[in-house]
C-alpha cells in the first residue's frame, strides 16, 4: 500500500531541443512563461550592445585602421560583449547553452545571430503549442462546460 493518499503527476510542458550532434540539448517549458520574458530582454540587450559596438567604431574612425592598438580595442570590445551574451543565453536556456550550441569558443555575432534566429523559431512554435493546449483543455465544449446551474443559484 502507498504512503500516499493520491499522486499528482502535472505536466511541467520540458521540451527537448536538440543541438549538436553529440545529443546534447536544451530544455524549454512550454509552461514557464519567464522564458519569453528573458528572451525578449535578450534581444533588447543585443540592440543596445550593436548600438554601441556602433558608437566605439564611429568614435575611433579617425584612427588609422590598420593600427595594431585599435584594432585590439575593437576586437577586445567584440570579445567582451559576446562573452556577455553567452552568459545571458545561459541564463536564458539553462547553464551550459552556449558550450552545448558553441563548443568551446567565444562565438562571434554571425554564430549568436544564427542560434538566436533558430531559437526564436522554436519559441514561436512552442508557444504556439502552449496556446492550442491551452485552447484544448479550456474548450467549451468540454466536458461541465456547458452545465447549468440549478434554478435558484445565485
Amino acid at each position: 500500500m502507498s504512503e500516499f493518499y493520491k499522486e499528482l503527476r502535472v505536466d511541467n510542458g520540458l521540451r527537448k531541443i536538440g543541438v549538436n550532434d553529440k545529443g546534447d540539448y536544451l530544455e524549454i517549458s512550454i509552461n514557464d512563461s519567464s522564458v519569453f520574458d528573458r528572451f525578449a530582454d535578450l534581444m533588447t540587450w543585443l540592440q543596445e550592445k550593436e548600438k554601441d559596438l556602433n558608437q566605439f567604431q564611429k568614435d575611433h574612425a579617425g584612427e588609422k585602421a590598420d593600427d595594431p592598438e585599435v584594432l585590439g580595442m575593437y576586437a577586445a570590445k567584440r570579445t567582451e560583449t559576446y562573452q556577455e551574451c553567452c552568459e545571458r543565453l545561459d541564463k536564458v536556456f539553462g547553464e551550459g547553452c552556449c558550450r552545448k550550441v558553441f563548443g568551446e569558443i567565444v562565438p562571434d555575432e554571425l554564430l549568436i545571430m544564427d542560434f538566436i534566429e533558430q531559437i526564436g523559431d522554436v519559441l514561436h512554435a512552442l508557444g504556439q503549442e502552449r496556446n492550442r493546449r491551452m485552447a484544448e483543455k479550456y474548450n467549451r465544449r468540454r466536458k461541465g462546460a456547458n452545465t447549468k446551474k440549478p434554478e435558484g443559484d445565485v
